[in-house]
């Protein structure tokens, strides 16, 4: 850990730095950017997760130091003398101790206290300010959940009161949920801290640091992420609260950010420490908002949707920037996340989107939170949408039909289907001893039916089901009979004959849509039969008659089923 400051009071910054063996270095400054060797000032012994500040204790005008010790249970605060050494110290115990800041929280003199931040109690707890000693005071739990240590804390007057508030952080052990944020302690300069809102930060929350980034006179936070492998930007709006955080790409897994202007042009950049690249990465602040800026002028608007319905274009805000072009400024929907709103468009402030509403989102009036921003502050609009319920699909009229054994046919059911989002048919045709096959096309309402059989009463159930899961059936009664088989006879040329004579018989079977038959065809004269199994490969049959005059000959068919 490391901190800057005129310790030894030459007016060049010096440093001071903790070591992993738990040596205090002090490192002087030359003020050309160079420095003199380090002199070790102090060793306490190897520790883990140190912080150091710099600020002004007990009632010299001296620049001290003040150490949270994790690994040792202890806060060490180290007076300087104004030469650079650091001769008297003060301690005192607090458990895991994983961040400390400075200021006047107590009120009644001019001392600075100090806040601790406890990793496994998840508490804060205020250390007051008294003539080079610190009496422990009120402790703050800012988390129940047993998933969660706490992480940094820092320091600033969020609300605008003119009392220093806190922010401290949360971190789950292992996963990332939404007990991982940045808790508000809301100060009266008494030594008395309300508890305030959280705010989501970025997953794996590490260390914070507060500055006006955005420049419009409200300060705001800067978080390490270290699960998002990101620092995160989180703006306030002076009243105590926060907005919806914003993440830029880090180099690694940030372990902690800085804030200080790197390229002096007046606007705080953000450095952030990874590991396990060992790397820094610089965010150049590219804000150029007016100090101070005024906040856009909102008005909200009412829409309309259906559950599961199309999107359709509706007014969503109407806006105004006291401090730029309207058509400059950006809107974002924060919340709820069962609505669709897309393809915001901003014409001289007046924002249009698509508005859809999931199949979960209620019915009746909703509130949507638009977020309306200049670059440099936001002002939030209320969209007003009325949900109407979805409705289930409206199915063909129920029908029926018969249809021979073995035969394909298509039908047009009507009307056409129809729903107010998107839908699925099913044909699904019962008893399953059905061994043909079914189709339903919802574009032309056709339903197709192939190779029916075997001969028996069925019931063709079409289902069209919606996208929220809704269900609309028709039936349509299936009657397939046996197939009407046709056989055709060609006889011989007529002869006189005088003696018994047999005579040949050319046989064609078929059944309309049923392909070739099956079974056998027996030609009968009087008392006089034959018989012939088909199909075969000659379907011929002969009968002999034995007498002159004309002769009747019958042909029937016996399929094989019966």
């Amino acid at each position: 850990s490391i901190v800057a400051g005129d310790f030894d009071e030459d007016g060049d910054d010096d440093l001071v730095v903790l070591t992993l063996e738990g040596r205090v270095l002090f490192v002087a400054g030359e003020g050309d950017g160079s420095f003199a060797s380090p002199d070790t000032i102090r060793s306490l012994g190897s520790t883990n997760n140190t912080r150091i500040v710099a600020a002004r204790f007990g009632d010299d005008a001296h620049l001290d130091i003040a150490l949270s010790l994790e690994g040792r249970d202890q806060v060490v605060v180290l007076f300087g003398d104004g030469n650079g050494a650091f001769l008297q110290s003060a301690t005192f115990f607090i458990n895991d101790p994983i961040g400390l800041v400075a200021g006047r929280f107590s009120g009644g003199d001019s001392e600075l206290d100090l806040a601790v931040v406890s990793r496994e109690d998840r508490t804060v707890t205020i250390f007051e300010g008294d003539s080079g000693d610190f009496d422990e005071g009120n402790t703050y739990a800012i988390s129940s959940s047993s998933e969660v240590l706490s992480s940094g804390i820092a320091t600033g007057d969020f609300d605008g009161d003119g009392d220093d508030d806190l922010v401290a952080l949360n971190r789950r052990i292992q996963t990332t949920g939404a007990d991982e944020n940045a808790v508000i302690l809301f100060g009266a300069n008494n030594g008395v801290f309300a508890v305030g809102p959280s705010y989501d930060v970025g997953f794996g929350p590490n260390q914070v640091e507060v500055a006006d980034l955005n420049r419009d006179g409200l300060l705001d936070l800067a978080v390490a992420s270290s699960r998002i492998f990101s620092a995160t930007v989180v703006l306030g709006d002076g009243t105590g609260g926060f907005g919806t955080p914003a993440s830029f790409p880090a180099g690694g897994n940030p372990l902690d950010v800085a804030i200080a202007d790197f390229d002096a042009n007046g606007a705080p950049d953000l450095v952030a420490v990874n590991q396990p690249s060992d790397s820094l990465t610089i965010y150049l602040n590219t804000c150029n908002c007016l100090s101070p800026n005024q906040a856009p002028v909102v008005s909200g608007a009412t829409a309309f949707a259906q559950q599961g319905s199309p999107a359709q274009s509706f007014l969503i805000a109407t806006a105004s920037d006291p401090d730029g072009p309207d058509d400059a400024l950006t809107a974002r929907v924060l919340e709820p996340t069962t609505f669709s709103i897309s393809g915001i468009v901003n014409t001289n402030g007046v924002f249009t989107a698509d508005v859809a509403a999931a199949c979960a989102t209620p019915v009746g009036m909703n509130d949507v939170f638009i977020e309306i921003s200049d670059g440099c502050r936001t002002t939030t609009a209320t969209l007003q949408v009325d949900v109407t319920a979805n409705t289930p699909p409206i199915a063909p009229n129920s029908a029926s039909t018969t249809v021979p054994f073995g035969a394909s046919f298509s039908e047009v059911l009507t009307p056409l289907p129809s729903d107010n989002g998107t839908f699925t048919p099913s044909l699904v045709i019962m008893p399953d001893s059905f061994t043909g096959s079914g189709d339903y096309d919802p574009m032309t309402g056709v339903v197709t039916i192939n190779d029916a059989g075997p001969v028996d009463d069925y019931s063709a159930s079409l289902t069209l089901t919606d996208q929220c899961g809704l269900q609309t059936e028709a039936t349509y009664g299936l009657n397939v009979v046996p197939a009407t088989t046709q056989v055709v006879v060609n006889g011989p040329a007529r002869t006189r004959v005088n003696t018994p004579t047999p005579y040949s018989f050319e046989l064609t079977v078929a059944a309309p849509g049923a392909g070739a038959p099956t079974g056998t065809v027996t030609l009968s004269s009087g008392s006089t039969t034959c018989q012939v199994s088909v199909p075969t490969a000659t379907n011929t049959c002969e009968l002999t008659f034995d007498f002159l005059g004309p002769r009747t000959v019958s042909a029937t068919f016996a399929s094989a089923d019966g």
